[in-house]
């Protein structure tokens, strides 16, 4: 491991660094551009730091970040867990859109390979059947809450726990179409991805 580390290009190892953080950079203050329509105005610094606190948080305990950045920003600013976690929602589907459109590029522009990869994939047995359990599984859940959803919401805990919970995090989520600067939050949104696209693009060289 050692022998690979010291025959690294420092100067791509430093450019893939910077880039990197100039994203957790930039995810802070988008950030903080959906909490302005709660009327919750984190310090820069402290929704940068969160932000940086949930890749850690990912690196001991995958997927744990976005519970621990909005905590860390909790603890540091006062703003309300649910109404962070649902602008965090609102960033998840944003990202995800990019996501597709990078993957669309990705395929499109190396449509050969990507043909060679599928005809040499096998799925596992059952793979389907397993596929479509879950589905059914999915929507007859789905199906019975939507049934006896009002007998559900008089249930004392979810009524006083679980609504408000779900009130705030739906106030979260809803925060990209009361924002202002709009335009800045597409702007970041794009240089964010842009990084994370050079990030891996430089480590190649």
């Amino acid at each position: 491991l050692w022998g690979y580390i010291e025959n690294v290009d420092l100067f791509c190892a430093v450019t893939s660094w910077v880039l990197g953080y100039a994203a957790i950079v930039s995810r802070g203050i988008r950030w903080k551009s959906l909490l302005r329509p709660l009327n919750h105005k984190p310090k820069y610094l402290n929704s940068i730091a969160a932000v940086s606190f949930s890749y850690l948080a990912n690196s001991l305990v995958p997927r744990s970040g976005e519970v621990a950045r909005c905590a860390a920003l909790n603890q540091t600013d006062g703003i309300p867990v649910d109404h962070l976690l649902g602008t965090v929602i609102t960033e998840r589907v944003v990202d995800f859109i990019m996501l597709l459109l990078f993957m669309l590029i990705a395929l499109v522009g190396n449509t050969g390979e990507f043909m060679q990869v599928i005809d040499g994939t096998e799925l596992p047995e059952n793979a389907m059947s397993w596929v479509i359990l879950g589905l059914l599984a999915s929507v007859s859940g789905l199906v019975a809450v939507i049934i006896l959803r009002k007998r559900i919401v008089k249930i004392k805990f979810v009524k006083v726990k679980v609504v408000p919970f779900l009130l705030g995090l739906k106030d979260g989520f809803r925060s990209v179409l009361d924002m202002k600067q709009k335009g800045r939050f597409i702007a970041h949104t794009l240089f964010i991805w842009a990084c994370y696209y050079f990030m891996a693009y430089v480590v190649f060289l």
